[in-house]
């Protein structure tokens, strides 16, 4: 990733003060029928399974029938850009303007510069275009396309590659194909400006490394409209302290503070790496992230717990280099893992044209649709940026009303609720003391702690922080036996045997690392909690017990060790 310009941090305050009423009470601007009335859907009739997917969304989404379009196009992911035009992009132009999907001004019949010789879109009934698994993902140079005006432009934007989403994009005004367009929406603060009389079509895709993981992005993201984004968010930064690069660890520093003010449960890494392998990611709401080529850490193990309706994002040049691999890149293996909504770079967008993560979540926390975000954020059209997922999906329902459903329902994510409340709570500084009072005597919240390990963990953390080791090491005890999902489990349970350790219970500390080794004898950390209850052992002097785990770690590390074969076949790689 190259930095092409500098950004300036907005003042985030001010921008969090706006989020936390817009969260309370964000709708969707124009009713759900008439969202859906305003998407055209196309899928590759080559491709069975791509018709698939469109009439599966076309169906949740309720579309209309003469809205759903079988074009004749390749089964790859990368086309030239004469089949790009020929196949895609000029039969999509004639279709909207035969059936008056747009209607344009009358183009000048003379003109010095060639952009106002194409006519403009003057009124739209469409706002969004959804492509569905087979559709081509990107364009590939074409050295032999000569323009006017190209050698003028710098070195590094003289090319014409693209993502066929962002270039179908311009299709209201289709300008040069070298380098990008400026996007005249960018940073836009009310959604219903993003339309084509203003120059951009929304272009998002059902996809991914299966039709049947392109079909869940639709039903996560009405799960998670009808029920809440609910769970934990996830912000893993470089820690750069100056220089070009600087500018992706501020974007993602300042989606961070953002959710953690809005009320989630947010975990924040500065190191310079990803994030480890021994991570434990449960029930993530939100990630984002820099800057692997490929996937790595617990995404790579696939243990991450990802929540419906999960938005995720790596950053990184070419993390939609492909999307159908389930291991390659980034964008495939978050939807193979669970996210219900991405965007990636097909080719290098250099850093400030790839989408801004600060305007991106800051848009969806408004209650913009996935689509408007996605578009809100990008700086550059017609260039690299490829959107993934349900464009109508907005994460970020009234908040309001979802509380009387949860409530009216007695649904177990009122647990989320909770702690959405008193996360909030926290953010708006009020004490410590007060808000465990407040817990202490609210019998309802009592009632739902007891069953919930989410809370209950919660509580244990809250406890910690008050440098209550007792009353933090009962509520992680009692986390545990509250059915926490596996990678939940791993966390609380790693945090307990640490402060079994502080506070001098060495001999249970020992219990539940073995007792973590058995219920997750895959955990990527396995051998190292074993090393961990090894020194426990020899220091309390359980000799058998000692024996049995350097039984357990020589085994291990046997199987970890490679054959001489194998190592010769890994250097050959």
């Amino acid at each position: 990733m190259i930095a092409w310009r500098e950004w300036k941090k907005l003042p985030l305050a001010v921008v969090a003060a706006s989020l936390s009423c817009a969260l309370s009470g964000a709708s969707v601007p124009a009713g759900e029928s008439a969202e859906s009335e305003s998407v055209v859907v196309v899928f590759n009739q080559n491709l069975p399974d791509s018709e698939s997917v469109a009439q599966h969304y076309a169906t949740k989404r309720q579309i209309p029938k003469d809205q759903i379009l079988g074009l004749d196009l390749p089964d790859k992911e990368t086309v030239s850009r004469a089949v790009f035009q020929k196949k895609l992009q000029h039969p999509l132009a004639a279709i909207f303007r035969k059936r008056g999907w747009f209607e344009f001004e009358d183009a000048p019949k003379e003109s010095d510069k060639a952009e106002l010789a194409v006519p403009k879109v003057k009124k739209s009934s469409i706002r969004y275009l959804t492509l569905c698994y087979g559709v081509p993902l990107r364009i590939q140079s074409d050295r032999t396309i000569r323009e006017e005006g190209m050698e003028e432009l710098p070195a590094a934007m003289r090319r014409n590659q693209a993502a066929v989403d962002s270039e179908l994009a311009t299709l209201p005004h289709p300008l040069k194909l070298y380098g990008y367009r400026v996007n005249p929406v960018y940073g836009a603060t009310n959604s219903l400006t993003i339309r084509p009389e203003n120059g951009i079509l929304m272009v998002a895709r059902l996809d991914g490394p299966s039709p049947q993981i392109a079909k869940r992005l639709v039903d996560k993201a009405i799960a998670a409209e009808q029920n809440g984004l609910w769970g934990r968010a996830y912000f893993d930064l470089r820690g750069l302290e100056s220089g070009e690069y600087k500018l992706g660890d501020d974007w993602i520093a300042h989606a961070s503070a953002l959710s953690r003010h809005l009320g989630f449960e947010t975990y924040e890494d500065r190191k310079p790496g990803t994030f480890p392998e021994t991570l434990p990611i449960s029930h993530a709401a939100l990630y984002a992230g820099w800057y692997d080529a490929h996937v790595s850490g617990p995404f790579r193990r696939g243990k991450v717990e990802f929540m419906p309706g999960a938005v995720a994002y790596h950053l990184h040049s070419y993390s939609a280099w492909t999307i159908r691999s389930k291991t390659e890149r980034w964008v495939g293996p978050l939807l193979e893992a669970g996210a219900t909504a991405t965007m990636g770079c097909v080719y290098e967008p250099y850093l400030d044209l790839s989408p801004h993560l600060h305007v991106f979540f800051e848009s969806m926390f408004r209650g913009f649709s996935f689509g408007e975000a996605a578009y809100a954020s990008q700086p550059a059209v017609s260039w690299q940026t490829t959107v993934v997922g349900d464009p109508l999906y907005r994460p970020f329902a009234n908040l309001p009303a979802l509380q009387v459903k949860l409530q009216r329902e007695n649904s177990p994510l009122i647990e989320w609720l909770i702690l959405l409340n008193i996360n909030r709570a926290i953010a708006g500084q009020i004490s410590m003391d007060q808000i465990l009072e407040t817990i202490k005597n609210d019998a309802e919240v009592q009632k739902k702690i007891q069953k919930s390990a989410v809370l209950t963990e919660k509580l244990g953390d809250l406890l910690y922080e008050q440098e209550k080791r007792d009353g933090a090491v009962s509520q992680y005890r009692q986390a545990r036996q509250r059915k926490p999902s596996p990678q939940q489990d791993l966390r609380i349970g790693q945090r307990l045997a640490a402060l079994l350790q502080e506070t001098g219970d060495e001999a249970e500390a020992l219990s539940v690392y073995l007792n973590l080794v058995e219920r997750h004898p895959q955990f990527a950390g396995k051998t190292e909690m074993l090393r961990k209850a090894q020194n426990l052992a020899e220091k309390l002097g359980l000799r058998e017990k000692l024996r049995e785990i350097q039984r357990r770690l020589s085994t291990d590390e046997e199987k970890a060790t490679p054959s001489t074969n194998e190592d010769k076949q890994a250097e050959g790689n």
